[in-house]
Formats: C-alpha cells, sequence, structure tokens
C-alpha cells in the first residue's frame, strides 16, 4: 500500500494540512484496513517557488510504502 500526507507554507506561514510520518501511514492503512506496515519505505519532498531561501510557496509531501499486516483477534 501506498500512503502520502502533504503540508503548505504561503511566505512562510502555515503549514495548512499535515506533512507528518503519521498521517502518512495513516493515510495507507487505511486504504486497506490494515493495523500496521511492514517493509516500509518513506520518501520525502520538498518545492520551492521561487527556489529560493524562505520562497513565496513551499510544499512538503511525505509518500510511504509497505506491505500492511492485520493482527488476528
Amino acid at each position: 500500500v501506498e500512503g502520502l500526507s502533504r503540508a503548505h507554507y504561503i511566505f512562510g506561514y502555515g503549514p495548512m494540512g499535515d506533512d507528518s510520518l503519521k498521517a502518512a501511514v495513516a493515510d495507507a492503512l487505511s486504504q486497506r484496513g490494515g493495523d500496521t506496515l511492514v517493509n516500509v519505505t518513506v520518501d520525502r519532498s520538498i518545492t520551492k517557488f521561487p527556489p529560493m531561501i524562505g520562497g513565496l510557496y513551499t510544499a512538503i509531501e511525505t509518500r510511504v510504502s509497505g506491505t500492511a499486516i492485520k493482527f488476528k483477534k
């Protein structure tokens, strides 16, 4: 499964959204109804416009992928 979380900053104010690892994992687990992920990989990207320190607009994206497992009760 794959999960994604995003946050945006405008003129340094924000975040608008949640770019945390926890939010990305929750998104991935919601797709399959799993309890946890194993064999996890994480990719985090930051995009700024214009590409300078500070910038006017910044987007941060966290992407996780892994195998969802469900515990038996």
